[in-house]
């Protein structure tokens, strides 16, 4: 396929839903327990597919994370109200370039920030997924349909027919991952974004034009536009791709990156668990739930709280 790569990866840690032009890392999808339910890290029913819960997510300028209490903290640009969070608990959050959109623990949705379009304006009805386009959302309900909002120039937010356990939004197209595990995605055809690899997968991300999935042999698979950055010839546990470079986790937890802006060799040392990318900047959690972030800070979107987010 035109634009495809690989490399082999170990997916090791949940990552943040993508918004407008990139900004979420390669997840898998939720685990089931042995008992048959879904697992720590993982939201829904087995007989139809366990989803990932993403507790850190960064939209163009600002960034949001679950607190350890289920309350969401965002910061950086507020000029939508995307740093301004609605009260209460929530299980998985994502972001747009400019909205987030959060499945609370009752399985209803709440959104906030940027509403031109009305991609922060959900339906009603229980979910147990959420991915944030650049101006479109589109959510995963209990019985693994999709339903989709916001705007519908290439029509993203038309959905494919079946069940699905995960989603991730692009500038103008939305990929899913079927509960059979093979990819779906509808909306902008250009570059071939819409047009996803055959195979079964564990999970995926998209950024702007290009999607990431990972295959049952833990390679990663890529398609769509040339020009975003290339996979390293490296072992990753997750991949969080930006505007013109990228960060993942290695195995041990610890960050690297790559690509064209000099701020990519400004990466914190240490091991983290979760890693998210905004369009010029990256946070990642320790295993404590502290935030950690580098990159273009004009608007404070790497300027991390000292509060404690929630961890798997």
């Amino acid at each position: 396929m035109r634009g495809s790569q690989c490399l082999t990866v170990m997916l090791l840690v949940l990552g943040a839903a993508c918004g407008g032009e990139s900004r979420s890392q390669v997840r898998q999808a939720g685990p089931e327990a042995a008992d048959g339910e879904c697992g720590v890290g993982s939201l829904g029913d087995p007989t139809i597919g366990c989803s990932p819960l993403v507790t850190l997510a960064a939209g163009d300028y600002h960034t949001c994370g679950i607190l350890t209490d289920g309350a969401v903290a965002c910061f950086g640009w507020n000029e939508h109200g995307e740093s301004a969070p609605p009260s209460g608990t929530f299980v998985t959050i994502a972001a747009g370039s400019a909205h987030n959109c959060g499945v609370r623990t009752d399985a209803t949705l709440a959104c906030w920030g940027d509403d031109s379009y009305g991609q922060a304006s959900p339906p009603d009805g229980s979910f147990k997924a959420i991915a944030a386009g650049r101006w479109h959302s589109c959510g995963v309900r209990t019985d693994g349909t999709v339903e989709c909002w916001g705007l519908d120039q290439a029509g993203q937010v038309r959905p494919s027919a079946g069940t699905f356990v995960e989603l991730d939004g692009g500038s103008a197209f939305t990929c899913g991952l079927r509960t059979d595990r093979t990819l779906a995605c509808w909306g902008a055809a250009d570059h071939g974004v819409s047009t996803p690899p055959s195979g079964t997968f564990k999970g995926l991300v998209l950024d702007s034009e290009r999607g990431y999935a990972i295959t049952e042999d833990d390679d990663v698979v890529s398609w769509g536009h040339d020009e975003t950055p290339d996979l390293p010839s490296v072992k990753l546990s997750s991949l969080a791709p930006a505007s013109d470079y990228a960060c993942g986790l290695l195995p041990n937890g610890t960050v690297t990156c790559w690509g064209d802006p000099p701020f990519r060799n400004e990466s914190p040392g240490g091991m983290y668990s979760a890693i998210a990318g905004g369009l010029r900047h990256h946070c990642v959690l320790d295993a404590a739930g502290a935030a950690r972030c580098w990159g273009i800070d004009d608007y404070g979107e790497a300027s991390p709280p000292a509060l404690t987010f929630r961890t798997f």
